[in-house]
């Protein structure tokens, strides 16, 4: 498992756009983009990774008045998109893999429409792995957890 991956550079953009109902059971198309993911430029060059995932959420509502608390858990699944160039004499290599996702976390809103949101999740990647001979084959776990703070805006 590479989990030491992206550790030297936690940043990560992305947007999360949820189809949260009054109900307990929702759903969710989640991008995220992580710019050099496998390391800093000066030692692999151009390096990202990027997810696609659709989840289905479990998401009860607690309300403190107008305050709102919405824990969740979700699952789901959807692709990864490494690409990595001029690393030593392998050249540019770019892999798509299916990926599974799963995790939680909590959607805190101070007003009715805004709030923060904090979530945690482990990425798995699933698929062939490639030759071990060239490319990143040697890479055979794509696993790694991903946590995020952010605003959330409600509808």
């Amino acid at each position: 498992v590479y989990e030491d991956f992206g550790k030297d550079n936690p940043r990560a953009f992305g947007v999360a756009v949820g189809f949260w109902g009054n109900g307990m059971l929702s759903g969710e198309l989640d991008f995220c983009y992580n710019p050099e993911f496998f390391g800093d430029k000066d030692l692999v060059s151009e390096n990202n990774l990027m997810t696609v995932t659709a989840s289905f959420v479990i998401n009860p509502t607690i309300d403190f008045g107008s305050q709102r608390i919405r824990p969740y858990v979700l699952v789901g699944g959807g692709l990864m998109r490494s690409k990595i160039e001029d690393f030593g004499n392998l050249g540019k290599n770019t892999t798509n893999k299916g990926v599974v996702d799963f995790g939680g976390g909590v959607q805190y809103y101070f007003h009715p429409r805004i709030g923060v949101r904090a979530d945690l999740r482990y990425f798995k990647g699933v698929g062939a792995n490639e030759s071990k001979d060239e490319g990143w084959g040697w890479i055979e776990d794509w696993n790694y957890f991903r946590a995020t703070i952010g605003i959330a805006f409600t509808f």
